[in-house]
């Protein structure tokens, strides 16, 4: 193989034979970013079955028999809930205004 010659993006190679073979080198793409890292949402299910007890008004009993149908509970274990404050406040809010 003869002399590379190197002008700008085109790099053309010198064969031993004589004839000129040219490559068109690629621009280098700048690595990726590595992703951001995921931040868990702060935890906001923090109200217990007591607390719901208290804030709804309502029984243990309703609100186990409806905990797949309201917004602001979620079942832990099928003896266990939790509530997330500012859904219950907001779904409190709708319910007046019934």
């Amino acid at each position: 193989m003869g002399g590379l010659l190197d002008d700008g993006f085109d790099i053309r190679v010198t064969n031993s034979d004589g004839t000129v073979t040219r490559y068109r080198s690629r621009k280098r793409k700048a690595p990726p970013k590595p992703p951001k890292p995921v931040v868990a949402p702060a935890t906001t299910w923090t109200l217990d079955i007591d607390d719901l007890i208290q804030r709804t008004g309502m029984s243990r009993r309703w609100l186990f028999t409806h905990a797949d149908e309201l917004p602001f509970i979620r079942r832990i274990t099928r003896k266990s809930l939790r509530g997330d404050a500012a859904k219950l406040e907001k779904w409190l809010d709708a319910e007046r205004r019934k």
